[in-house]
């Protein structure tokens, strides 16, 4: 009994002011009998969070946020346009809203990978917004447009490959989005396979 009275007291114990709660007497002697704790690197023991840092486009970077992506929509034409016009920083907040695993759920953003969550969090506090993603679709809100992406196909990522290829269509036009290892982007550029890096 005393050792579930010091467990519950221990300050070093307590997270957002709630202590831990010894159910079970037996527990302090099972902790006595460790000799190794096995861990990995997911968070299980640590606090799994990650902060965006800095954006580069072309030549251009950002540092804190992601403000070179600040888009002024009023409607889908825009976006249409835009895309017809190869705007880099709209290709690539596509491409990075469209190439991870990350499901909208309540307000907030779930999935397999912090990376990812993180980007897509980042995107959202600059109005690019995944609302919605079902089957093979995804809804976005730019600004304040609503635009709907039809995935036609993708390759997720493996150690092998090191990158995620997604095809994708909108405004009837397929769009082939990679995101990967920056090596891996880099050969690719090297091999003058795809129009801009």
């Amino acid at each position: 009994m005393f050792h579930s009275a010091y467990i519950k007291n221990d300050t070093d114990m307590i997270k957002d002011d709630i202590r831990s709660i010894c159910r079970n007497s037996n527990v302090s002697e099972d902790l006595g009998m460790i000799e190794y704790i096995l861990s990995d690197k997911t968070g299980t023991l640590t606090k799994n969070t990650m902060k965006f840092k800095e954006i580069h486009i072309g030549y251009t970077s950002e540092l804190e946020n992601v403000s070179l992506l600040n888009f002024q929509f009023l409607n889908l034409n825009d976006i249409q346009t835009e895309l017809e016009n190869l705007n880099a920083k709209l290709l690539f907040a596509l491409v990075l809203i469209c190439c991870n695993s990350v499901e909208p759920l309540n307000g907030k953003f779930e999935g397999i990978s912090q990376d990812e969550i993180c980007i897509i969090e980042a995107l959202k506090d600059n109005n690019i917004v995944l609302l919605e993603r079902e089957d093979m679709n995804i809804k976005i809100k730019i600004d304040k447009v609503i635009l709907k992406i039809e995935i036609k196909h993708i390759l997720d990522f493996s150690s092998s490959r090191q990158r995620m290829s997604v095809v994708v269509r909108i405004f009837n036009k397929n769009y082939l989005f990679i995101k990967g290892s920056d090596q891996m982007m880099i050969d690719i550029k090297k091999l003058n396979q795809i129009k801009f890096l």
